[in-house]
């Protein structure tokens, strides 16, 4: 049998890596434009918004960020 050490360094590197592959497929599944996801025996049913509403969002938001810009000079 192997006598690996399990040191604290090694876990916390082991517990980060799965973290950021969790946090990769979870942000997959957010930008994602299907309406339902099956994953690992999960499954998430959700209404997409329009790619007119994103579109839109985002010009908002840029507005938004702007205008914050001007007025903070």
């Amino acid at each position: 049998m192997c006598n690996f050490p399990m040191e604290s360094s090694f876990l916390l590197a082991l517990f980060g890596m799965a973290g950021s592959g969790i946090i990769i497929i979870l942000n997959y599944f957010l930008k994602s434009r299907c309406t339902e996801v099956r994953c690992c025996g999960v499954l998430c049913k959700r209404d997409v918004l329009s790619e007119e509403a994103v579109l839109e969002m985002d010009r908002t938001r840029g507005a938004a960020s702007t205008a914050q810009t001007v007025t903070r000079t």
